[in-house]
């Protein structure tokens, strides 16, 4: 196995990490190298520098994104002509890094991925926080004898499928375990309120965060106007998911004026949110 590791090792470092990405037929090429960025969101990001006949159109769709969510990464593209060697930033879900090259991957399928170091990164960083990998096993891919690292340095953290990424890894979550007998709990005491209470219909941002401010896991959300303990229906408006939420508190002030509520880690797993902050219609009902 570790010849076998050093031999694709070898191929990765002979990668000439120039030119556009893919070609007129194929988004992605196995001669291709991801060279992927952290946002500040914690979001790995490629700049994907656009070939000869690639449209953001089917772009966007290779990375499993809709044309909105593409244009939220890349705003001056919306207006603008898409030219050869424009460079475009696209997410990369961990779900589309497979972190260990194993013997019945067809190498003719995959794409390298590597992360350029940062200022500050560790390689303890590096593995366990980015990419959920054994130090050891990091080390041992890039033939490093000493965990020392420095900005602007090359690390081999992974493959990519030159098929694409699939739309359900770029929008995680959905309703499962506990949660689906909780959003059921949720949604008949949301019906039943429909006959002797008003219909308030509100559009806005939500926001979440990987601190989870809710003290307990569940459906659950901060919101200035429902009343305390009623529940809110929130679909996410890029992906038509629908949850229903429990209100236990009111919006704390630090939170930006836009956003209309402030959602557990459930929630945003829920309806599939890939952002800190991501558009839902809200309906809830209000005493008459």
């Amino acid at each position: 196995m570790k010849t076998y590791l050093i031999t694709f090792l070898f191929l990765v470092n002979s990668f000439i990490i120039s030119g556009m990405t893919g070609n007129d037929k194929n988004y992605l090429t196995p001669q291709d190298t991801v060279l992927l960025d952290i946002n500040f969101r914690g979001q790995k990001i490629f700049k994907h520098e656009l070939a000869k006949g690639q449209t953001l159109y089917s772009l966007s769709k290779f990375y499993g994104l809709t044309l909105e969510k593409f244009y939220e990464y890349n705003p001056t593209a919306r207006n603008s002509t898409p030219r050869v060697g424009n460079l475009y930033t696209v997410p990369i879900p961990n779900k589309a890094i497979i972190r260990m090259l194993k013997e019945n991957h067809d190498k003719k399928e995959m794409a390298p991925i590597c992360y350029v170091v940062k200022k500050g990164d560790t390689m303890y960083g590096v593995a366990k926080r980015h990419f959920r990998v054994d130090v050891e096993t990091l080390m041992e891919n890039n033939g490093l004898t000493t965990p020392h690292l420095k900005p602007g340095q090359q690390i081999h953290v992974g493959w990519m499928r030159v098929s694409g990424i699939d739309k359900e890894w770029q929008y995680p979550g959905g309703i499962s375990g506990d949660l689906v007998s909780e959003n059921k709990r949720n949604r008949a005491d949301f019906l039943s309120k429909n006959y002797y209470r008003k219909t308030v219909e509100e559009r806005g941002k939500v926001q979440w965060d990987n601190k989870d401010n809710f003290s307990d896991k569940g459906l659950y959300c901060l919101h200035n106007s429902a009343p305390y303990g009623s529940i809110i229906k929130m679909t996410n408006t890029f992906t038509n998911n629908t949850v229903y939420v429990k209100v236990v508190g009111k919006m704390p002030l630090n939170y930006d004026k836009w956003v209309v509520a402030a959602v557990s880690r459930d929630v945003a797993k829920a309806l599939r949110a890939i952002d800190a902050q991501f558009f839902v219609v809200a309906e809830y009902y209000v005493k008459k």
